[in-house]
């Protein structure tokens, strides 16, 4: 299959299984499972998915969010998602929100976004916003790579957003 196929394929997926776990879940439960999704079996995307995703649901809101990891690089470059140069100096996350209420637009992901490493916390470097869509928004978060050498373990958190103190997402 060509790797933008895929690529876009995969990403199409990731959508789609966003959108339908914040549509099914009701406003308060939480469903931390990213692989509860109908993926096509062939080509390893369930595994892919499974590996660099993590998803928290809770008051409301469900955020997913995929590391791109050096495994994806080739193919986030391909969907111009991201440069070759960009990946060498970030640690970058697709992070892609879903509600049924409220504008989660307005909430200040620059102030309560970090990634938590063995040396502290780090505030994204940058943020693109792909989709401003108020009720499923679609942001590349960039983390400076320098910053998180020697670390063996990562945490994007996401701190206040509906009232949830910390929403974790692990690699």
């Amino acid at each position: 299959m060509n790797k933008k196929i895929y690529f876009l394929t995969l990403t199409i997926l990731f959508a789609a299984g966003l959108l339908l776990a914040g549509c099914s879940n009701d406003p308060g439960e939480a469903d931390n499972n990213a692989a509860d999704y109908n993926y096509e079996e062939d080509a390893g995307q369930e595994d892919i998915i499974e590996q660099y995703s993590s998803t928290d649901s809770q008051e409301g809101v469900t955020a997913q969010a995929l590391w791109i990891a050096p495994e994806l690089y080739e193919l986030a470059v391909e969907e111009e998602l991201v440069t070759e140069n960009e990946l060498e100096e970030n640690i970058i996350f697709d992070l892609w929100l879903s509600t049924h209420s409220g504008d989660l637009m307005d909430f200040s992901y620059e102030d309560n976004v970090v990634l938590s490493t063995d040396n502290g916390e780090i505030s994204p470097r940058n943020i693109t916003v792909i989709s401003r869509d108020s009720h499923h928004p679609r942001m590349l978060l960039k983390f400076e790579k320098s910053r998180i050498e020697d670390t063996e373990n990562m945490e994007l958190l996401i701190k206040g957003l509906r009232n949830v103190p910390k929403r974790t997402f692990s690699w």
